[in-house]
């Protein structure tokens, strides 16, 4: 998978690719944020944790993976 998009959107925000977290459902998805040098964490909405082990972290849903962070409360 190519990094293409990923670094067009890090050079558009002018930020550097190792400062940007990527969230991806896919395990293509995820091998391309990792060969764009970001940081992957990835949702198992379609793919098993397995599928997914590329990243470098994984939960159920969006809202798992920003609770820890403090970003999301839930009721």
């Amino acid at each position: 998978p190519a990094p293409d998009a990923y670094l067009v959107a890090a050079q558009a925000l002018g930020a550097e690719p190792g400062g940007c977290v990527v969230i991806e459902d896919a395990p293509a998805g995820v091998r391309a944020g990792r060969a764009a040098g970001m940081t992957v964490w990835a949702v198992t909405t379609t793919h098993t944790e397995d599928e997914l082990e590329e990243a470098d972290r994984t939960a159920a849903d969006l809202a798992a993976l920003l609770e820890p962070l403090g970003l999301v409360q839930r009721a």
